[in-house]
C-alpha cells in the first residue's frame, strides 16, 4: 500500500445492470446481515478487486419493464442530457437494443459520473450518479498520537482527530461489530499467530491505544476556533510543518458555514427497493470511513472482512450528487463540492501523517 495510506480499493459484488437480480431467481446470492457471518481466520490480503468485470446480463424477454415505450423514454432522456452537456445522440433510436443504450449513455457520461436504471412500478428512468470515491475504504490511521514526545502537539493530535470523528459523524472503531469479532474470536490460528492476537486485544481493550481511540470517541471536547488558536500558537517542527496546515485546512472543511450535513450524510445506494434488500445488505458508508490506529493485525482483519462483505453483499458509496432524469430535464446533475473538497483533503492527509 502506497505510502502506508489508508485508502482500499474495493469493487461492488453486484454488476452495473439495469434492475439488480431481475429475472435471475436461480442466480440470486443469500445474504446476511454485516458480521452474523460465522467468525473464521482469513488469509492472505487481497483488497484490489476493481480488476475484476461483471458484464450485465443480455436484454431477454423476461420483463414488462423492457418495452418499446420505456425505451423510447430512456432514448429521448439521454439525448436531452447529452444536449445539456453539449454533446450530440451518436446512435439512432432503432433497434430497442436497451444494453446498447445503457452502455452508450455511461460512456458519454462526464468523469466520475455513470448511470443506473431505476424503476417505479412499470416505469423506469436513468438515473446518473457523481461517484468520484466510490469502492474504497477510507481508514485514517492515528498512530501518530502515540509516538509524539510533545505533549502540546500531542494534545491538538488528540483534538484534532476527536473533531474529524464527532464533527463527520464517524462511528468508533470500538463500535463496529467486526472489533467486537476480533476481541472475543480465537478462531484457528497458530500459536505464534493466537499470542499475537490476544496481546493486540489486549491492548486495545486495556491498553495505551485502547485509550487513545477511548479519547477520541468521547463528546467533542474543544470548538473548531479554540483548535485554530492554540495551533496558531503552536511553533511546530520542520517535520511537522506539513501536518499543522493539513489539520488547519481540516478544521475549514469542519466549520464551512452553512454545513448542514456530515460527510456520512453522503452515502448513497442506487437501489433503495425493498425486494433489493430481501436478498443484500450492502456495507454502509459508516463502516468504510474510519479512524483506525495503524496497520496492524486488527487492520487487516477489519479490511478483508469489509471487501469480503462489499463482495457478497455490494456496499454505499460517498456520492457528491446524483439526479433521476427525464426527457424534462433542464440542467445536469451538478456535484457538491464539498464532498470532493473533503476527500481530496482526506487523502493529502493520509499521505502526511506517514512522513511523521
Amino acid at each position: 500500500m502506497a505510502g502506508r495510506r489508508g485508502t482500499i480499493p474495493v469493487a461492488p459484488g453486484y454488476w452495473s445492470n439495469p434492475f439488480i437480480g431481475e429475472g435471475a431467481d436461480g442466480d440470486k446470492q443469500g445474504s446476511q446481515l454485516p458480521c452474523q457471518k460465522g467468525a473464521q481466520a482469513r488469509g492472505g490480503t487481497s483488497f484490489d478487486f476493481l480488476s475484476a468485470r461483471f458484464d450485465p446480463y443480455p436484454v431477454v424477454q423476461f420483463s414488462e419493464l423492457y418495452s418499446e415505450e420505456n425505451y423510447d423514454f430512456l432514448y429521448r432522456s439521454a439525448k436531452n442530457y447529452l444536449r445539456l452537456l453539449g454533446q450530440e445522440m451518436g446512435m439512432g433510436p432503432d433497434g430497442y437494443d436497451f444494453t446498447g443504450l445503457y452502455n452508450y449513455f455511461n460512456r458519454a457520461l462526464p468523469d466520475n459520473q455513470y448511470c443506473e436504471l431505476c424503476r417505479y412500478g412499470t416505469d423506469i428512468y436513468f438515473h446518473v450518479i457523481e461517484d468520484s470515491f466510490g469502492w474504497e475504504l477510507y481508514y485514517i490511521p492515528c498512530a501518530v498520537i502515540g509516538k509524539v514526545k510533545d505533549e502540546q502537539f500531542r494534545d491538538i493530535l488528540l483534538d484534532f482527530f476527536n473533531l474529524l470523528q464527532q464533527t463527520q459523524g464517524l462511528t468508533p472503531l470500538k463500535e463496529d461489530p467486526v472489533y467486537q469479532i476480533f476481541i472475543s474470536d480465537t478462531g484457528h490460528y497458530t500459536l505464534k499467530d493466537k499470542q499475537e492476537r490476544e496481546k493486540l486485544a489486549d491492548d486495545y481493550e486495556k491498553g495505551s491505544t485502547g485509550e487513545i481511540l477511548d479519547r477520541i470517541s468521547q463528546p467533542v471536547g474543544t470548538t473548531i476556533p479554540a483548535l485554530k488558536k492554540r495551533i496558531d500558537k503552536y511553533n511546530p517542527r520542520p517535520q511537522e510543518a506539513g501536518i499543522i496546515a493539513l489539520m488547519l485546512e481540516g478544521l475549514e472543511l469542519f466549520g464551512r458555514r452553512n454545513r448542514k450535513k456530515k460527510i456520512t450524510s453522503y452515502g448513497f445506494f442506487p437501489d433503495e427497493t425493498e425486494d433489493y434488500y430481501n436478498y443484500y445488505y450492502p456495507v454502509e458508508v459508516c463502516r468504510t470511513l474510519m479512524i483506525v490506529y495503524e496497520e496492524d493485525m486488527l487492520y487487516k482483519f477489519l479490511s478483508e472482512w469489509i471487501t469480503d462483505e462489499a463482495q457478497e453483499q455490494s456496499a454505499e458509496i460517498f456520492s457528491a450528487g446524483n439526479k433521476v432524469i427525464s426527457p424534462r430535464t433542464k440542467a445536469p446533475l451538478k456535484a457538491d463540492p464539498y464532498v470532493t473538497d473533503f476527500f481530496n483533503w482526506l487523502k493529502r492527509f493520509e499521505n502526511e501523517l506517514s512522513y511523521l
